[in-house]
């Protein structure tokens, strides 16, 4: 015997916005009807509209992307919480959000995102009168075009708890130097001006597969500079800060070369170049490998 009975959209005098109570009775073999049950209430709203800002097989040209829901109701039934997920190709959960609520965030920061991978993003949500929400796994791709460094430190407000949740991806990595301990310059930076000074961090961590990397540089001066020499534990990596004038250049410019040895080839590139830094400005410097190929950058700090 069926146990349920639907009540369809727009018929038995159902109306969006309004509230409802529910009661049963049951009949026996003689048809004598029992007493109704407790009631139930029950609200009929319009099925809202629940979208993360990503479509199908959207492509993400960084190593991190903040999902941010968008939710809609005509009758204004409230948002009570929701959840953002992120999964690997192989549907394999790496990162949930945990419970957020609305009215603190309608995001989360999706971060470390890999080079050429493929991902899915999830949201789900609950209403205040506890219509479940759903977007569905929606696939998307990584394909980095520019560099990224990913240094945020991300805050949650565990409310219900009185707490704070810190979430980094950044590490502590204790360095040599000489003079030791190094001379600082505003408790900021480290002066490397004297002859045979330097900064070594060679512990403690290991560059595997593709990487990013940034460094400030200020006040180099003298030409050519060795500015910085690493190793991903098969190339051995150069950098080197150049000045010099072109062709229809008027001043001065410096740019970086790149210079990689792994015993079996030897090769270099040239970073763009920019018009000399005064005193006062700094340099960043950014280097990347993707795929065993290398890509450097030089700009001046804004």
């Amino acid at each position: 015997m069926q146990l349920y009975h639907t009540l369809a959209a727009n018929t038995d005098g159902l109306l969006n916005g309004t509230q409802y109570r529910a009661t049963i009775t049951v009949l026996d073999k003689d048809n004598t009807e029992s007493a109704p049950s407790s009631p139930v209430l029950f609200y009929c709203y319009t099925k809202p509209t629940f979208l993360l800002n990503i479509s199908e097989n959207q492509i993400i040209n960084n190593s991190m992307f903040v999902a941010e829901i968008t939710y809609n109701q005509i009758e204004d039934e409230p948002l009570k919480e929701f959840e953002i997920n992120l999964f690997d190709s192989g549907m394999n959960q790496i990162f949930t959000s945990s419970t957020l609520y609305p009215s603190i965030t309608k995001s989360a920061i999706l971060s470390s995102l890999q080079d050429d991978t493929l991902y899915y993003v999830a949201a789900s949500g609950v209403t205040l009168e506890n219509t479940k929400l759903e977007t569905g796994n929606i696939p998307f791709s990584v394909r980095f075009s520019t560099p990224t460094v990913f240094t945020k430190v991300e805050l949650q407000n565990l409310s219900d708890s009185g707490q704070i949740k810190i979430r980094s991806n950044m590490i502590s990595i204790d360095g040599k130097s000489n003079p030791s301990p190094p001379t600082y310059i505003d408790n900021e930076e480290v002066d490397l001006t004297q002859p045979d000074s330097y900064v070594i961090f060679d512990e403690g961590y290991k560059i595997r597969d593709n990487f990013t990397m940034k460094k400030i540089y200020s006040n180099i001066t003298s030409y050519p500079a060795v500015i910085d020499t690493f190793s991903n534990g098969v190339d051995s990596i150069v950098l080197t800060m150049m000045k010099g004038r072109f062709e229809s250049d008027t001043a001065d410019k410096i740019y970086c070369v790149l210079s990689v040895n792994n015993g079996l080839l030897n090769y270099r590139i040239c970073s763009n170049k920019i018009f000399q830094p005064s005193d006062t400005q700094k340099c960043r410097v950014v280097c990347q490998k993707i795929h065993d190929l290398y890509n450097i950058q030089i700009s001046v700090v804004t």
